[in-house]
């Protein structure tokens, strides 16, 4: 049965469209010089930025989060400081929205809003740094996405393999090179500092390179077998699986057989997997806040079957590192933010 938040937000997805317009028609109104600076293209690139706002000012509203929706607008200011576009023209955006959801929406579901854009707009008040780099720490893995950035993947590959050669374990690559670098190309993107191309390109060579250790990874499933399963998934719409595949890659170290199912899988499959395989956990990222409901939704279905009913599931991802508590909110048992942290959850799930 859907929670008060959830009947709240409903009004702001269904009338999504109408609050768009009213808001990028009520932004360009107010200042003239927009079309000037911007034009045609930058009025559809508004459109296109309002909607990614309501979707998590939605998302935000549904769990009563407002950590989500300040998360993304600290975000969204560094990204379009990137362009120089000033953090006036977000607070004047955020004003439009606030008010094209007082005349449209019904007062429930306005008042819930207000108070989610309220506090996004606190922390546009904020001063904020440049995000820290997430690879500075670690040498070679500063060295790995410079390498990659300039082309050289078969040189960032050889940088690996020697280190793995020397006698770092697998569990540290991930942990210490891998998924920082993928934390610290999405930071660079977000600075405006290397285009979707490039994010594009050291994603698919560090998925490459995951392949290439995976001989490693089988060594250790062997030595290690526990004769525990899990299925590994994202939800329908959630096209980032990279996170997920360390994850798996993490449980298959420790000896446990994991069904990976990658990005975007329907709900229905996902839960046809679990009864198939009568796995004993199952395992969700979510990588954006609007990927919450697909969670939750997942879940409901699983607990729904009754022979999956007392199912462990733990999720992981952005919006739960964000707001550590988020995941009682969907219905899973647990959350954790890496692969080593994900095995320590489930094994204190399943009592091992």
């Amino acid at each position: 049965m859907p929670n008060a938040e959830s009947i709240v937000s409903e009004p702001l997805e269904a009338r999504a469209p109408e609050i768009i317009e009213r808001v990028v028609d009520s932004h360009f109104a107010a200042n003239p010089t927009l079309e000037k600076r911007y034009g045609n293209a930058g009025k559809e690139k508004c459109r296109a930025d309002t909607g990614s706002t309501l979707r998590h000012l939605s998302s935000a509203v549904a769990y009563n989060n407002p950590i989500l929706f300040a998360d993304y607008i600290t975000w969204l200011r560094s990204v379009l400081a990137g362009y120089d576009i000033p953090v006036g023209d977000i607070v004047a955006s955020l004003g439009h929205l606030s008010q094209a959801i007082n005349d449209i929406l019904p007062q429930a579901s306005a008042n819930a809003a207000q108070q989610i854009i309220h506090h996004g707009l606190g922390v546009l008040d904020q001063q904020v740094s440049e995000p820290d780099s997430f690879v500075a720490e670690f040498d070679t893995a500063v060295q790995y996405v410079d390498k990659l950035l300039g082309g050289k993947r078969h040189d960032a590959f050889n940088l690996i393999h020697e280190a793995v050669e020397a006698d770092m374990s697998v569990k540290d690559v991930y942990l210490r090179i891998l998924q920082p670098s993928q934390w610290e190309i999405g930071r660079l993107w977000q600075l405006n500092q290397i285009t979707v191309a490039q994010e594009h390109y050291c994603t698919a060579a560090t998925q490459l390179l995951m392949a290439q250790l995976y001989p490693k990874i089988l060594e250790l499933a062997e030595a290690n077998a526990c004769h525990h399963s899990l299925v590994m998934t994202c939800v329908g719409g959630d096209l980032h699986e990279v996170g997920a595949r360390l994850v798996s890659d993490f449980f298959e170290m420790a000896g446990w057989n994991s069904v990976y199912l990658g990005a975007n899988t329907p709900t229905r499959d996902v839960v046809a997997m679990v009864e198939e395989r009568n796995v004993g956990l199952l395992a969700v990222s979510a990588t954006l806040p609007y990927h919450l409901k697909a969670v939750e939704d997942l879940i409901a279905t699983v607990r729904k079957n009754s022979s999956l009913e007392d199912l462990p599931i733990i999720v992981g991802g952005r919006p739960f590192n964000m707001s550590p508590n988020l995941f009682e909110d969907i219905g899973a048992n647990a959350t954790a933010a890496d692969g080593q942290k994900a095995i320590e959850a489930a094994r204190s799930l399943i009592k091992l």
